[in-house]
């Protein structure tokens, strides 16, 4: 709650015990018929001020949440002026026996202050009320309560519903799970709810069967825990760093440097930089000479596919496919459109032609998967490691009411040859076996099998990188 509205509660509270007066009012909009819901014929007042008067125990519960088409409060006490507008909200009442004692505002968007206090013209994203009982029809007129319910939460379940029932391409990676039949049965539960963070709650718990890392939900900012797995990581930066000399950090989502022995390294821990292709360019000229390279990408969660294809056209020798995806094209779970190839071509002025190791594991998702499929498509590359995250989405963010925001993958990716890649991962060609307790400052067994792998190359044929249309 924002600091205004603590002292719009402070100063409502002082009006209602004091010579100051305060009016609500809420106009439904033109041509509306009003609601004519009563609110203090629902909480009839019993109680008034009394000396000396006990502490009161309150309770709030499903059926003490209102949808109000509008609501608005002036509060005039001594020279201060305070107003308050707001449009579209949920309010929520605790009461002891019927007698409202507070009331919580929770408007779909932030409304306006107006005052001549310190504070006016800020955003008012909620609102906390105490006030007499007897009061609450006076702060909430019948024609501004549309029904009983937490309205916006509940419009933002069906909303994240229809939208995950149109667009979810991975349906058919899940033919166990009735995705209506649980919507059902967490929609009754969510018309129950008291809060948009219950809502939240429910979302995660009908989405979490899909097990899609790429699935988030949260409420006003606030995360809640979807789909998780475990996947360890088998690299060791501190070991990797101490093989290498001339270690440059970029800044801008890549590291590089070489061995003693000319084995060029260059670590890309992110697709995020858009300046990321042209520090990879300036590595891969100071590494032209070096006779056998590895790119790194177990350290990579993803980011921008364009920026992977720019990386990987270094290395490849004509145009590829390295993956194909398909959306939702109809109203039925198993509609689907065409597989869409998506290819990347050669780039830059030469090609990297000496022997590539691309290391992956279980920390290389999403566009980094992609990054991994595309090295896998160049000839002179081996893939080397442990299996990808398995996780790839091309989301969108569903914005909802209640300040529910949810991301949906719209996309079933998957390999040239059509194999999933969801909650299977990108096998690497070379698997390496390795616990965790193995990946210590000083010993990475990922990167000493491909050193390993690439020193086995007999000396007399160990070649600059750098040679096709190259000086």
């Amino acid at each position: 709650m924002r600091l205004v509205t603590r002292a719009i509660a402070s100063l409502l509270a002082f009006a209602c015990l004091s010579q100051g007066t305060v009016s609500g009012a809420a106009a439904a909009s033109p041509g509306s018929a009003p609601a004519g819901i009563d609110l203090a014929k629902q909480y009839p007042a019993t109680l008034d001020w009394a000396e000396d008067a006990p502490a009161r125990t309150w309770k709030s519960e499903a059926k003490d949440v209102w949808s109000l088409m509008r609501w608005s409060t002036r509060l005039v006490a001594g020279e201060q002026k305070l107003t308050i507008e707001l449009g579209s909200s949920d309010v929520v009442f605790g009461h002891h026996e019927g007698n409202v004692v507070w009331a919580a505002v929770l408007p779909e968007k932030p409304g306006r202050l107006t005052t001549d206090l310190p504070g006016g013209g800020d955003e008012v994203a909620s609102v906390w009320l105490r006030f007499y009982p007897a009061l609450v029809g006076t702060f909430f007129p019948a024609d501004s309560v549309k029904k009983q319910g937490l309205e916006s939460a509940l419009a933002a379940f069906d909303d994240v519903y229809d939208a995950f029932d149109r667009e979810y391409a991975k349906f058919a990676l899940h033919p166990g799970y009735d995705f209506a039949k649980a919507g059902a049965a967490l929609r009754k539960r969510a018309a129950a709810a008291k809060t948009c963070y219950e809502v939240g709650v429910l979302l995660a718990e009908l989405l979490r069967p899909l097990d899609d890392l790429h699935i988030d939900v949260s409420v006003d900012g606030e995360w809640i825990q979807v789909a998780t797995r475990d996947r360890p990581q088998n690299g060791s930066w501190d070991a990797v760093r101490a093989q290498l000399v001339d270690l440059v950090d970029t800044k801008q989502d890549c590291f590089y440097g070489r061995t003693r022995d000319d084995v060029g390294y260059v670590n890309v821990y992110q697709l995020g930089d858009k300046e990321l292709p042209k520090r990879f360019d300036e590595a891969l000229e100071k590494l032209g000479h070096t006779w056998a390279m590895i790119v790194d990408l177990r350290f990579n969660g993803g980011g921008d596919e364009l920026l992977a294809r720019e990386i990987a056209g270094r290395f490849v020798d004509r145009e590829r496919v390295y993956s194909v995806n398909r959306y939702r094209s109809g109203s039925r779970r198993d509609q689907h459109g065409p597989w869409l190839e998506r290819k990347f071509s050669p780039r830059g002025p030469w090609r990297y032609e000496s022997p590539v190791i691309l290391l992956q594991g279980q920390r290389t998702m999403s566009s980094a998967e992609s990054m991994a499929l595309m090295f896998a498509q160049c000839p002179q590359v081996t893939t080397m490691g442990d299996k990808t995250a398995g996780s790839s989405g091309n989301p969108r963010f569903v914005e909802t009411k209640g300040k529910i925001k949810v991301r949906l993958p719209r996309w079933d990716d998957r390999d040239p040859q059509q194999n999933p890649i969801e909650g299977k991962g990108i096998p690497p060609g070379v698997q390496v076996a390795a616990k965790q307790e193995q990946f210590t400052p000083t010993s990475d067994p990922v990167l000493s099998k491909a050193l390993e792998t690439l020193r086995a190359i007999p000396e007399d044929e160990r070649v600059a990188g750098k040679r096709s249309g190259g000086e």
